[in-house]
């Protein structure tokens, strides 16, 4: 090892002791964000996985809209998740062993580093670091990438955080999903020590968790932005999917949650399935069950949409539980028998595409008397 890389070394080691003795001060994350901004020379940012501001160094002025957007309103507007998900700059960030150099996009007139902030192997939030005073460097990077493990100490301290790897309401949506056996004052007891009082009446939404980390991210943001619009929005990550639990007076306040909604989920490429309402926790297996198959049917039959009410599909529902009692066949009109049987002799598909339309046509009389609005203009 020559001088030169003994001396960088030397320094990085010295930077890291003094940003692990601010995390064993106990002064906090605000203090730990300005020394880290100290030893680094340029501003920096930290958020949650929502992009919802945590902390950011406050002694230097940054011309950006990014830092601008998220300092201002203290969460990443729609318009910049927007453009995160055209560069796809989340997926690299959750992709990558170390933070990134973003030198490109939204980096293009101010160059900045980007590293994910893990909680048990989960990311829970971003630190980004601004070429503001002097030009990023590889030390720097590595630097961020300390600073995140450090962060990771302080931000499990955080019940704002921290809940984002389980909490007591997680845990009793659990418990309820899976039919645990529970006498009713046992529930008002857990919904007590979580803090959490909501309204007498619920809806359910489901939307299945794909294998791309990306998504992940699209979820946690949607799943954010909607616990901001109000405290009565809750969610529970179980069997690759994220349940949204939503509670409410009436339908009519309702009208402007199912609009911010929509623009939510088509605005990050997602859908989700919608149960009935239902007026008691207990019915939460139930609502699970129903707007998974909402979701399941509803990505069939209207693939444009990104909302599937069960109200839509409850027929269908019905119809394959018969099925699974008695043929339907049984039942069929015998021209229905005899088309089939023409598909069958033909090779042609006459019968599904008869089907298809009368289901379709079904749908969408039920969607001119529903409330809820399934279909995208």
């Amino acid at each position: 090892m020559n001088h030169k890389e003994s001396s960088a070394k030397s320094s990085i080691q010295e930077k890291s002791l003094r940003l692990y003795e601010a995390l064993v001060s106990g002064r906090g994350m605000s203090n730990l964000v300005q020394v880290a901004s100290k030893i680094l020379g340029n501003p920096l940012s930290v958020s949650d996985s929502s992009f919802r501001l945590l902390d950011y160094s406050r002694d230097t002025e940054v011309d950006d809209p990014v830092w601008h957007d998220i300092i201002v309103h203290g969460m990443s507007s729609l318009e910049v998740i927007e453009k995160f998900n055209k560069e796809q700059i989340i997926d690299r960030v959750l992709t990558s062993d170390q933070p990134i150099l973003i030198s490109d996009g939204i980096g293009k007139n101010m160059n900045r580093i980007l590293g994910k902030i893990c909680i048990a192997d989960k990311a829970v939030g971003y630190v980004g670091v601004f070429e503001v005073n002097h030009p990023l460097t590889e030390e720097d990077i590595l630097l961020t990438s300390i600073l995140s493990s450090v962060l990771s100490v302080e931000l499990s301290k955080n019940p704002a955080v921290s809940k984002l790897t389980g909490t007591l309401l997680e845990n009793l949506f659990i418990d309820l999903i899976q039919d645990t056996a529970m006498e009713e004052d046992e529930i008002e007891h857990r919904l007590r020590a979580s803090k959490w009082y909501p309204h007498p009446n619920f809806y359910l939404l489901y939307i299945p968790i794909e294998a791309s980390i990306y998504t992940h991210y699209k979820i946690e943001y949607v799943c954010s932005y909607l616990s901001t619009y109000s405290s009565q929005v809750q969610r529970v990550y179980i069997n690759k999917s994220v349940l949204i639990l939503v509670s409410f007076r009436d339908q009519e306040e309702l009208s402007p949650f199912w609009e911010t909604l929509r623009t939510l989920l088509t605005t990050n490429d997602l859908c989700c399935g919608v149960s009935f309402p239902f007026d008691h926790l207990r019915k939460l297996r139930t609502a699970h069950e129903q707007a998974a198959y909402a979701f399941t049917y509803g990505k069939k039959l209207s693939p444009k949409s990104p909302i599937y009410s069960y109200d839509e599909y409850y027929d269908l529902y019905l119809i394959r539980e018969l099925q699974l009692k008695t043929p339907l066949s049984d039942y069929a009109h015998g021209g229905i028998q005899n088309l089939l049987q023409y598909d069958k002799d033909h090779n042609s598909s006459y019968a599904s595409r008869c089907s298809y339309i009368l289901i379709r046509s079904t749908i969408y009389q039920k969607q001119r008397r529903n409330f809820l609005s399934i279909e995208t203009p």
